[in-house]
């Protein structure tokens, strides 16, 4: 053996001794993680541990729980993963690990695939996670999820749909690979808890153009902490996407989701959208805000949005996508081209498609931040949860806003509301055609010629009430004259009455 392998040897069995000094938990040693295979019980793998007791884990309890006892490297260069389950029909789903600290420290998701158990010890294998070679290895596990259980977790709200609920580990296993024998040290590690994840995301025009309404989607995650914190400077963040496709007559088309993807953002990034057409306002956002600046740097109105974000301190923006309308210039062309608009804006209206993307199942993984000065960089703790397909807010373009006042007034058209439309639609058509082919004028003079009809009908049967009052006044006021008429003398009496004053007085000078 070299002196370099010597030297190389001495430093890692130094390491190891100095990481089991400082690990708070220590685990069995070379035994077990030699022996650790997908085949073996989890059991008997755990009693290779000398510090194992059974006892330490009773059945059942009034605790929802599953906690992670232990990892191991198997033979076939495999991560296993032992946990122990009291409810035993609870299965773990994921977990997170980063393979690298410090600065470096990054939390991925991979599946659990569950081998066997042993009453309340379960044994899994993490789904394509592949060991690094080096001599030393980090296994750092801030979480560990199950699906989400409506009977025990309860009904979500507020539009969200929780994928896996989270537990807490907090674990940071080390292994040391000395002279082909490898041993674990274990030591906790704080995570930080993610409340009352809420995720969705707001729709901001791009702007009307000659061939479609394009919008950008900007997708967020808000939430609370078990930390005050003061300033919060990056985060990861892992979500699926889905895109779709939607059309009256092609119906709904969705991808297959995506395999999990992750961002990291920090607090000098902003993002906004793109105007690129006419009609739309342009906004901006910070990547890392408070919701009470994000609902003012993008405008938000609705009282109840408000008050879900407000719910929450913390919002990260962390990804933007396209939402496309086949509604644009040509259309609006179409609308003043006669009968070929009407037939392309039926074509349009029948096969236009409208696209976009689906952001689901998100997570953050891990914050830094600063609580009064003092640096964290932690694994976050939180629930997989996905919003709904619509946008918790939408300011769509002028136009846009037009069309869809008009369809929201079309739907609460009566049938006979419809039956009017239908026909003014018909009688233009009818009208346009009449220029071109001399039978359509034939029949627009017969169809005017009901019309006038039907007009002189409507206006008889309107003016027979003020015709009746009319003669009703003229009635009251020939009964008048006629008593008049009837009784001159009395008549004049009352005119001699009147004037015999005048008279007199004249008399009187």
């Amino acid at each position: 053996m070299t002196c370099t392998k010597k030297l190389t040897l001495i430093i890692l069995t130094l390491l190891v001794a100095l990481l089991g000094v400082l690990s708070s938990e220590p685990s069995g040693g070379a035994v077990f993680a030699s022996a650790a295979s997908v085949y073996s019980s989890p059991l008997q793998d755990l009693k290779k541990d000398p510090n194992f007791k059974t006892e330490d884990y009773p059945v059942g309890g009034k605790v929802y729980k599953i906690e992670i006892i232990q990892i191991a490297e198997s033979t076939r260069k495999e991560l296993l993963v032992y946990t122990y389950q009291p409810f035993g029909k609870l299965e773990a789903s994921s977990i997170s690990i980063s393979k690298t600290i410090n600065d470096n420290y990054s939390p991925k998701v991979y599946t659990l695939e569950l081998l066997n158990n042993d009453d309340v010890f379960y044994k899994y294998r993490v789904v394509d996670f592949e060991i690094e070679p080096d001599a030393l290895r980090y296994y750092n596990v801030p979480t560990l999820w199950r699906k989400y259980d409506r009977q025990i977790d309860g009904t979500p709200s507020g539009g969200q749909a929780t994928n896996e609920i989270a537990y807490t580990v907090g674990k940071f296993w080390t292994a040391a690979t000395v002279q082909g024998n490898v041993s674990y040290t274990l030591k906790q590690t704080e995570v930080v808890e993610i409340e009352n994840p809420y995720a969705g995301f707001v729709r901001r025009s791009n702007g009307f153009s000659w061939t479609n309404s394009k919008s950008c989607d900007g997708h967020f995650i808000a939430f609370n902490t078990n930390y005050d914190i003061t300033r919060l400077i990056s985060a990861d963040v892992t979500y699926r996407t889905q895109d779709y496709k939607k059309s009256l007559v092609g119906g709904d088309k969705y991808s297959v989701i995506s395999d999990r993807k992750y961002r990291t953002v920090n607090h000098d990034e902003k993002a906004g959208n793109n105007v690129n057409g006419l009609f739309a306002d342009k906004y901006t956002w910070d990547r890392i805000s408070t919701t009470e600046n994000f609902i003012n740097d993008v405008k938000i109105e609705d009282e109840q949005v408000k008050s879900d974000l407000r719910a929450r301190k913390w919002i990260i923006n962390f990804l933007e996508t396209d939402y496309t309308v086949p509604l644009g210039g040509d259309n609006a062309a179409a609308v003043f081209g006669g009968v070929l608009g009407v037939f392309y804006n039926g074509f349009e209206l029948l096969f236009g498609e409208t696209t976009g993307t689906l952001v689901t199942e998100v997570a953050v993984l891990r914050l830094e931040f600063e609580v009064d000065g003092k640096h964290y960089n932690l694994g976050a703790v939180s629930n997989i949860v996905s919003g709904g397909e619509n946008p918790v807010d939408n300011k769509g373009n002028a136009i846009y806003e037009f069309f869809k006042d008009v369809l929201a007034a079309l739907a609460k058209v009566p049938w006979w509301g419809w039956l009017i439309i239908f026909g003014v639609i018909a009688l233009i058509v009818i009208f346009i055609l009449s220029f071109f082919f001399p039978v359509f004028q034939v029949i627009l003079q017969a169809i005017l010629k009901v019309l006038s009809g039907i007009g002189k009908g409507l206006l008889w049967v309107i003016s027979l009430p003020f015709k009746g009052i009319a003669a009703i006044i003229r009635s009251v006021q020939n009964r008048k004259a006629s008593r008049r008429s009837a009784n001159p003398r009395k008549s004049s009496r009352s005119n001699s009455t009147i004037r015999k004053p005048t008279q007199r007085k004249r008399a009187a000078k």
